[in-house]
């Protein structure tokens, strides 16, 4: 069965965002234009939920605009601790990358529900490969993120000049990229089915010490996103709910698919995307009532209804009892505020 709405996390997304601010590109159009919801803060919370497709168009929107055929790849170099720390790779000990590459093909499914990475070896020459791909065409932007992240990682053993041998792209060569001389004296290959870096076994027995940067203890490890179209749209929606543009349209964008073929899958699954959208609401507004002195206007604006009668008959329609009630309740139950 095709997934459907590939996902991936903000912690993949951040070193790109933050090189589109440090850049002074204008982060609020390119992100209404890609389909991302404001990504204020990103850096702070590495697990927020972004549809895959928004943040590749986001990536090639942001080149465009600052004129850089290579800005995927220069982001993951400007800021790539960002990315290691989301996947909770254990930098805190003497460790070689014998070690640590196998860590980084276990954990990058936890950021990325295409995330199929791969370490394999032939004579000499080691290949660590991802294979997924999302629903649309390859973009040359998204191959030099992925790529540039997999390229830092190995320069943490390495140090900052080190190359591979040959890089693998799912996108075609186009003239910017190859006349950027980022790539010179690299094997290249383009069109492929994987993205990928190959360099010489030797660099495998490389040991360094690094600062526990990314150390596994600390803050819980994000979990998968899953395969179930029913836990993806209950991860993203909770950022698109106060976003008019947000409908089914964009939903198809995201998916690669029809929303009438969305529809199908979520009945297999035994709901629907509405019951699914009720479900997600409800929860926030519960949360906010304990937890917050929001008025029912500023919740009824957070969920995206149009006043706070519309909110009201809702969460009675949800819950049996007004907000109102359930504040009341909840509240005391809890002691008082």
């Amino acid at each position: 069965m095709v997934s459907m709405l590939p996902v991936v996390r903000s912690g993949i997304a951040a070193p790109a965002i933050r090189m589109a601010r440090d850049l002074g590109i204008p982060i609020r159009k390119i992100e209404k234009h890609a389909g991302l919801p404001a990504l204020d803060g990103i850096e702070n919370d590495p697990s927020i939920t972004l549809p895959l497709v928004a943040m590749i168009t986001f990536l090639e929107d942001a080149a465009e605009h600052a004129g850089l055929p290579l800005f995927g790849m220069q982001a993951a170099r400007a800021y790539s601790t960002t990315y290691f720390r989301s996947l909770r790779l254990d930098f805190g000990s003497r460790i070689n990358l014998m070690r640590i590459l196998p860590q980084f093909c276990q954990c990058a499914p936890m950021q990325s529900s295409i995330a199929d990475l791969r370490l394999t070896w032939s004579g000499n020459l080691v290949r660590l490969s991802h294979m997924g791909r999302p629903p649309v065409q390859p973009s040359v932007q998204s191959d030099l993120l992925t790529i540039g992240l997999m390229i830092e990682l190995v320069r943490r053993f390495t140090g900052p000049h080190w190359r591979p041998a040959a890089i693998h792209f799912c996108a075609s060569p186009s003239a910017d990229l190859l006349g950027a001389g980022a790539f010179d004296g690299i094997e290249l290959h383009f069109n492929q089915q994987f993205r990928a870096i190959e360099f010489p076994y030797s660099v495998f027995a490389l040991e360094r010490h690094l600062a526990a940067e990314g150390s596994a203890g600390g803050e819980a490890a994000v979990v998968h996103p899953g395969e179930k179209l029913t836990d993806r749209l209950k991860a993203i929606l909770p950022h698109y709910l106060d976003i008019p543009w947000f409908g089914s349209a964009r939903l198809e964008d995201f998916s690669g698919t029809s929303f009438r073929n969305l529809q199908r899958r979520l009945r297999a699954e035994g709901t629907s995307f509405f019951d699914i959208r009720d479900e997600v609401r409800r929860q926030i507004a519960q949360n906010l009532l304990r937890d917050s002195d929001g008025s029912l206007g500023e919740i009824a604006q957070r969920l995206g209804y149009s006043d706070a009668c519309n909110f009201s008959r809702a969460f009675r329609r949800w819950t049996g009892i007004s907000p109102g009630r359930y504040r009341q309740m909840s509240r005391s139950e809890n002691g008082g505020r």
